[in-house]
């Protein structure tokens, strides 16, 4: 711990910790917070107690509708500046942007190496009316093949899991389970 001892002399330093030596209210003797003043171990147990009596679930769960809204309004009104940093980002991290891609496609390829052929998907398209699976649009000029089952999340890349999709729905859809997806569209009930 450092040797710092008023509070005053922990902020002017920039330190977010410290030692006053003397014990808190509940006889503690450890390092305080500079942002509050409070006993790190009185933290520490308070998150214990919490945690346990299960007050931060249910706090989720209570909040869970208002923050999913309010991360739904956020992103549609930074949507072009999110945008904008993405690519200014790939911009000046070409060699990590590469490696992730080379990752990704790394990881796709194993997955889709043990289903379904080249051959055996030209073959299966050729079957396939060009109706978008999830809205029912014809898609006969653009589609996408769809996995109904991401492979994200342990979709097989084989024909029991593949769908034609219209791209708006399949690029809506990206790595959502199928059932909330479906939900959301309205093809499902909640």
């Amino acid at each position: 711990m450092d040797a710092i001892v008023s509070r005053s002399e922990a902020k002017a330093s920039g330190s977010r910790h410290y030692f006053p030596g003397t014990p808190c209210k509940r006889a503690h003797v450890a390092a305080r917070f500079t942002s509050t003043g409070q006993c790190t171990a009185c933290m520490t147990e308070r998150t214990k107690n919490q945690t346990a009596s299960g007050f931060y679930k249910e706090n989720y769960k209570k909040t869970r509708a208002a923050r999913s809204e309010q991360s739904r309004q956020s992103y549609l009104l930074n949507r072009e500046e999110r945008i904008k940093k993405a690519a200014e980002w790939a911009s000046e991290n070409q060699d990590r942007r590469r490696a992730i891609s080379m990752s990704y496609k790394a990881r796709r390829r194993s997955q889709e190496a043990g289903g379904i052929s080249t051959a055996d998907l030209s073959a299966w398209l050729k079957k396939q009316k060009k109706t978008c699976h999830w809205c029912g649009r014809s898609c006969r000029e653009r589609f996408h093949v769809d996995h109904v089952m991401p492979l994200s999340k342990g979709g097989k890349h084989e024909r029991e899991n593949l769908v034609i999709a219209c791209p708006t729905c399949n690029l809506t859809k990206n790595a959502t389970d199928p059932y909330v997806f479906a939900a959301r569209i309205g093809r499902l009930l909640p």
